[in-house]
């Protein structure tokens, strides 16, 4: 029996054995506009103010996005905050690409993961978690780790953060803080939020 993975671009074909059972997803329609989807998420969010009377026209913004290591759409979604976030200079943007510890980013692939406007407009880095000159020094945690996050993301006057949500084997879900750490947290940090110690906790598991 052949089957079709959901694996890279343009999917993966293998073949199993016929009395195999497969277990997949039920498909989700692609929603007709979700452009307007979006844009009525930002103006009527829950339990807060829409996004547009939350920031200033003087702020400093930085936008916080996934490496091309996750499907995020933010060719889609970060056009669609600046449109919403029009009333703000776009030099007063940065885009800090999170890449955790992986490497950085080639223009090329930041224009398939941003698109050709933005990359060519927006201010956009990539995060380096080893470089302790990028990064400032929030204090200590509970689990006894030196926090480190990315210097200009601390010293913003707003802060948006781009991701999607998946399970995840220790942290719960994927998505949400995350996208902070290990997006564009320090080594130190990184490593101690991985090690056998976290990952063996008792609240540690799978979709918590």
């Amino acid at each position: 029996m052949e089957v079709r993975l959901t694996y890279g671009k343009n999917g993966l074909k293998i073949n199993v054995p016929d009395s195999a059972k497969v277990v997949a997803p039920n498909p989700i329609e692609q929603p007709e506009d979700d452009h307007q989807m979006v844009l009525d998420a930002l103006r009527n969010p829950i339990g807060t103010k829409p996004l547009k009377e939350m920031v200033s026209s003087k702020d400093k913004i930085v936008i916080v996005i996934s490496d091309i290591t996750r499907p995020t759409p933010n060719h889609k979604l970060v056009p669609w905050l600046l449109e919403e976030l029009s009333h703000i200079p776009v030099e007063n943007f940065t885009i800090i690409n999170g890449t955790g510890t992986h490497r950085d980013e080639t223009r090329d692939e930041l224009i398939e993961m941003l698109g050709q406007e933005i990359v060519d407009t927006v201010r956009i880095i990539n995060h380096h978690c080893h470089e302790k000159s990028e990064l400032a020094h929030l204090g200590r945690s509970s689990f006894g780790c030196e926090v480190y996050l990315n210097k200009e993301y601390v010293d913003a006057d707003f802060r948006i953060v781009t991701g999607f949500i998946e399970p995840h084997f220790f942290a719960g879900f994927s998505g949400g803080p995350k996208g902070i750490m290990p997006g564009i947290a320090g080594i130190e940090t990184i490593l101690t939020f991985h090690n056998a110690k976290m990952i063996g906790h008792p609240l540690a598991t799978w979709a918590s």
